[in-house]
């Protein structure tokens, strides 16, 4: 279990990957997940969850692009 978030879950595959966010974007997120008493990943996972959700504009892609890894 993460500190404050969600309990991972067994056998959950997850993926590590570095981001450089504006300092406002990390600042707002931060507090956020304080606010919530959760740990920043468990607040950027439903972020990107709810953004992915949405439906792409049209002229844009038709959804999440599976990506190989090696």
């Amino acid at each position: 279990m993460t500190p404050k978030g969600r309990p991972r879950e067994k056998g959950e595959r997850l993926a590590k990957t570095t981001v450089d966010l504006p300092q406002d974007l990390w600042r707002a997120a931060k507090i956020r997940a304080m606010d919530e008493r959760k740990d920043l990943r468990s607040v950027i996972i439903e972020a990107l969850e709810g953004h992915l959700k949405v439906k792409p504009k049209k002229g844009t892609h038709d959804g999440p692009r599976h990506i190989r890894s090696g």
